[in-house]
């Protein structure tokens, strides 16, 4: 599976201890926990987030609406 990745052009990205901390710093728009931590990812990283979700549109990181 790691080749087919990067192989896309794509990188893993592990969860560091930053992330972690950064989810207590998020507004609650988003009960679910590992969206807030993509969320405290995509915002630490600069990274844009993509998805369908409207809720992850509450907060101030680049998105692409998937």
């Amino acid at each position: 599976m790691k080749q087919s990745v990067a192989a896309s052009g794509f990188q893993w990205l592990s969860v560091v201890y930053e992330h972690v901390w950064r989810v207590k710093d998020l507004a609650f728009h988003h009960e679910d926990p590992f969206d807030r931590l993509l969320i405290a990812q995509a915002d630490i990283e600069d990274l844009t987030f993509v998805t369908r979700d409207s809720r992850i549109k509450a907060y101030s990181i680049p998105l692409l609406d998937a």
